[in-house]
This record gives C-alpha cells, sequence and structure tokens, in this order.
C-alpha cells in the first residue's frame, strides 16, 4: 500500500510539473527589455516636475507631456492588435485628452499595465501564431516602439 501511495504522489507530481509554462528563452529576453523600457518612462514621467512637462526642446517636437501621452497611447493601441482585440478610444486619446502629471503618470502606467498582460502571456511559441494579424515579430515593435522615444526624454 505504501508503495502504491508512492507511485501516486510521482504521478501527480510529474503532472503537475507538466502544466508549468515552458521557458521561452527569447520571450524572456523580450520581455526583460520591455520592462526596462517600461520602467525608464514611468520614472521619467515620474521624476519630472509638473512646471516641466510643457518642455519642447524643438518648436517642431512634442512635449514632455505630450510625449508622455503619445508613448500610453501606443501602448493601448499596438497591444490591442497583439490581444486581437480593438481599441474603442481614438488612436490619440489620451494625447488629446490629458497634460498634467497628476493625469499622465496614472495613464501611463495603466497603459503598461494593460501591455503587461500581453508580455506575460506570450511566449516562444505562442508569440508565432498570428493575433489579429500580428505574428512573434511584430511583438518586437511593441518593444521597441517606446524605445524609439526614449531619447525625447533625455
Amino acid at each position: 500500500m505504501r508503495l502504491f501511495a508512492i507511485g501516486v504522489l510521482l504521478v501527480i507530481g510529474e503532472a503537475g510539473g507538466a502544466q508549468s509554462a515552458p521557458v521561452s528563452p527569447y520571450t524572456l529576453d523580450i520581455r526583460r527589455d520591455y520592462q526596462g523600457v517600461r520602467d525608464y518612462f514611468i520614472r521619467a514621467a515620474e521624476k519630472m516636475p509638473e512646471g516641466k512637462y510643457e518642455f519642447r526642446p524643438s518648436p517642431d517636437v512634442r512635449s514632455f507631456a505630450q510625449q508622455v501621452a503619445h508613448v500610453a497611447d501606443d501602448q493601448y493601441n499596438l497591444c490591442s492588435a497583439a490581444k486581437g482585440e480593438h481599441r474603442q478610444a481614438p488612436y490619440t486619446d489620451i494625447e488629446s485628452r490629458l497634460s498634467k502629471k497628476a493625469d499622465l503618470v496614472p495613464a501611463l502606467k495603466d497603459a503598461f499595465a494593460y501591455c503587461d498582460a500581453v508580455y506575460d502571456a506570450t511566449t516562444d511559441v505562442t508569440g508565432l501564431e498570428p493575433s489579429a494579424g500580428m505574428k512573434g515579430i511584430e511583438i518586437l515593435v511593441l518593444e521597441l516602439e517606446p524605445l524609439a522615444h526614449v531619447g525625447a526624454l533625455r
């Protein structure tokens, strides 16, 4: 009987191990890079004094506030497609409505939290499956798009 109980525990243990998420080295690296960009943007938005949110390094570029709002909008625009959803708000909803630090910091955090779910759910296998016309390579765009705006925050 004791031998039977040990056998049952071994089978249950192996079945439980089979259900764990597969190791996904590519998406793990992408997720880590995305988290670094996400954290950088959030820290920049939090550290910039409210009085400098309208700073614009040149008349032909977005202000700091507009840049933060643009990145927040893009998190919804890009990650909704990756989730197979359609964003109901206009493409530049946040950029059109918000300009104050007190509003933009939480909006940016919420937008990145929305994208966190996409990155957390993506594996090397699922990243290659079509989702609203997107495949794993397009997921890289989600990571690189905010990175393209890092220079505007410096």
